[in-house]
């Protein structure tokens, strides 16, 4: 996957993340650690492991084996060499690393494949890299910008509710979600960027000039989930979108005029 941050299409829609309390970067090796900071993560990376002697070697009568490279020899001396070597190594640190995720994660043994064995993940825009270099490299993008603004807007907000039970609401789209990273990379969603287009060309045709930075009136964090739709809730009584969309009409000119508005 690369730098193309564009807009998710129906058929590609990012994983569900299930960790409320996932941050913007995570270790895609271990699948544990996850982390706002780079530095932190490159310092996760770059930790030496290891892994107890009865998981990766065996001496069965006068043979030596290395259970990671399938590897024996009758020499004691032969065996040291090949626990130096870079083949050797990297598969112990790999190992090592994805048993930090615990039993779930185990899987991961099965498909090992010696390569670089640094896998990282931008979890806002659902970006995956091999180095923390490339990952810094991506924070630099304007659409990751944009994401980590929405993130940090909702940080802010939690700051006031009950962690433990709050959602995330997107008032355009009726969206809820457990997880702050679900609603950030939900602004990428076809539905999404539809209905923030038509929200904008109806403020365009009315006269008034879309609000630059609304977030506090689209995005919201609630102590208990929003209302199902016709359905009155506490949480989000009295909650209306900034501005009330249309349904849309169905002609080609208005069509038109909406994709055109959405490419500018």
């Amino acid at each position: 996957m690369g730098d193309d941050l564009s807009v998710l299409s129906a058929g590609e829609l990012s994983p569900y993340i299930s960790d409320p309390l996932a941050k913007l970067f995570q270790c895609a090796v271990c699948n544990k650690f996850t982390s706002d900071s780079l530095e932190a993560l490159s310092v996760h990376v770059n930790t030496e492991r290891s892994l107890p002697e009865e998981e990766w070697r065996a001496v069965i009568g006068d043979i030596y084996q290395c259970k990671l490279c399938n590897y024996n020899t009758q020499l004691k001396a032969n065996f040291q060499l090949h626990c130096k070597t870079d083949k050797h190594m990297q598969k112990y640190q790999l190992v090592a690393h994805i048993k930090e995720g615990g039993k779930a994660n185990e899987w991961r043994l099965k498909c090992i494949a010696i390569g670089n064995p640094v896998h990282l993940k931008c979890n806002a825009c659902d970006y995956y890299t091999n180095s923390v270099d490339k990952l810094r490299l991506h924070t630099t993008n304007h659409r990751h910008e944009g994401a980590v603004k929405l993130y940090k807007h909702l940080q802010k907000q939690e700051s006031a509710v009950n962690s433990e039970s709050c959602y995330y609401y997107c008032t355009l789209c009726d969206y809820s979600t457990k997880a702050k990273l679900n609603l950030v990379q939900h602004i990428r969603s076809v539905k999404h960027q539809q209905t923030e287009g038509l929200r904008k060309l109806q403020l365009h045709q009315q006269g008034l000039a879309p609000e630059e930075d609304n977030l506090s009136d689209l995005f919201l964090v609630k102590d208990c989930p929003p209302n199902e739709p016709g359905e009155y809730h506490p949480c989000t009584a009295g909650i209306t979108p900034p501005h009330h969309i249309t349904p849309p009409p169905q002609n080609p000119s208005w069509c038109t005029e909406l994709r055109t508005h959405l490419a500018m």
